[in-house]
């Protein structure tokens, strides 16, 4: 089994020896990477939808008789079933407005976790801002692209700290860190914001946005 880079990196910003839930497991890959690697003690998959939810099974059918008490698949609903034996959740392949829905659902269950492992398809900026007024930080954070694909794959850890809009948006880690598929990613959104310039149907006043984008980002990127 091929094991995909994004799913490697994931694996990579947890703990080891964390009890992990996976909501919205998929196919279970990070599962089996966490397990084989002994990166987790103990892991739960969990899914939705009772179709997705057979395939993970029939996945994770060798790892479940490997590791007997160490894996367990729920089909459930989100955190609705979590016990607070799992203190670090990942949610991966979603977009924001899912994430936020999974955890506002139950509430109550982010006293109980330590780390939260995300992997938004979008919105950066709300999810850094929300994740963080539920009391945590950003304890790690990178930038990779897959398939052609920008991922911004971020740690959260309980606990407090304050940042700029700026860091909120670009990523205070990833400002700092510049990997090489960041700097590719925000070098291919100025050439976007650069051909919009050019675009005799955009008024002064959007352009006048666009320049101070591209000041912004160029900053991050070359001079910070």
């Amino acid at each position: 089994m091929e094991v995909s880079n994004r799913i490697k990196t994931i694996a990579k910003l947890i703990k080891k020896g964390s009890n992990v839930a996976d909501i919205g497991s998929d196919h279970g890959y990070l599962l089996i990477e966490l397990l084989n690697n002994n990166i987790a003690n103990k892991v739960i998959g969990i899914e939705n939808k009772l179709g997705p939810f057979t395939n993970l099974k029939t996945n994770l059918s060798n790892i479940i008789e490997k590791y007997p008490n160490r894996c367990k698949l729920y089909l459930s609903s989100g955190l609705k079933d979590l016990s607070n034996e799992y203190e670090t959740v990942v949610i991966a392949g979603m977009g924001f407005s899912t994430i936020e829905s999974i955890i506002l659902e139950n509430k109550d269950k982010v006293k109980f976790i330590e780390n939260f492992i995300i992997d938004s398809h979008n919105n950066m900026y709300e999810l850094r801002k929300f994740i963080i007024s539920l009391g945590f930080f950003i304890s790690d954070e990178v930038a990779l692209i897959e398939n052609e694909i920008y991922y911004e794959l971020i740690s959260f850890t309980k606990g407090n700290k304050d940042y700029s809009d700026i860091e909120l948006r670009y990523g205070p880690i990833l400002m700092n860190k510049k990997y090489k598929d960041y700097i590719i990613h925000y070098e291919e959104e100025i050439r976007k914001l650069e051909n919009l310039l050019s675009n005799n149907k955009i008024n002064e006043e959007r352009k006048t946005e666009f320049k101070n984008k591209i000041k912004e980002i160029r900053t991050i990127l070359y001079e910070n």
